[in-house]
This record gives C-alpha cells, structure tokens and sequence, in this order.
C-alpha cells in the first residue's frame, strides 16, 4: 500500500530512487501468497511498469517478469460465502496485466510457449489467452 501512495503521489521524486524502489519492490513481492496482497502486489507492479522511466530499469526486465511469472497459470480456490473474497479471475486478469508490458516480450512469449506444452486443458486456455493480449500489446 505504501509503493502505490509513492507512485501516486510522489511520482516525480521516485525517479531519483527508482531503482533501489524496484528491488525493495522485487524483494518483498517474492513468495507472496496470500492473494488479497498479491492483487495489491500485481497492482503495483503494473504501476512500476506504466510510471517509471524504463529506461533505467532495463536491467531489472528479467526480475521484474520472474516476479509475476512464478504465479502463471493461477490455480486459486477463494474461500467460501465471502463476498469480498478475491476470485480467481480478478487475479487472472491483474496478473496478465502484468505480463503484458512490451519490456517483458523477450521473457514472455518463450515462457508462454512453454506453458502450452502442458497437458492440462486449463493451462493450455489461459497460456493462450495471455498469449493473445500480449501479441497485441506488443505490436
């Protein structure tokens, strides 16, 4: 919660400290597993992605695409009669969100064709669908 108030709020002065941001970021998002901090996790890693110079972080693509990646394809069960229990679509979709950043295609499409090769159908479905956004994004 406190990246996303540096983001919002003090975008400019985060230029100056992006990097050192971008591996406290990477370092505390690593091994998370409860899915309401992950939907804020993937949701800061979307705002990193979209709001920071890129330029200076080219050296932190491969981190910053692993961060995220070890969470595809999502197989998430939420809990029972909670109405405001995260689904396993709304992760679905924050974490493709994610992937998508044209800096992440040369991990990406690779990682991605890879997962195709399982022989789960559900896999299969969203390896395909993820595929299809980032194509998109990255033309």
């Amino acid at each position: 919660l406190l990246g996303k108030v540096l983001l919002d709020k003090f975008r400019d002065g985060m230029q100056t400290i992006e990097t050192k941001f971008v591996q406290g970021f990477i370092n505390l998002m690593d091994g998370e597993r409860d899915p309401q901090n992950l939907m804020i996790a993937f949701e800061l890693h979307a705002m990193i992605m979209a709001q920071l110079d890129q330029t200076n972080l080219g050296y932190y693509h491969a981190e910053m695409f692993d961060v995220v990646s070890c969470y595809f394809p999502i197989t998430f069960t939420p809990v029972m009669n909670d109405p405001n229990a995260v689904t396993p679509e709304g992760l679905k979709a924050a974490l493709t969100k994610c992937m998508e950043f044209p800096e992440f295609a040369a991990h990406c499409v690779p990682f991605l064709m890879d997962k195709l090769s399982s022989p789960i159908i559900t896999t299969k479905s969203d390896t395909l669908a993820v595929l299809v956004r980032c194509v998109k994004r990255y033309e």
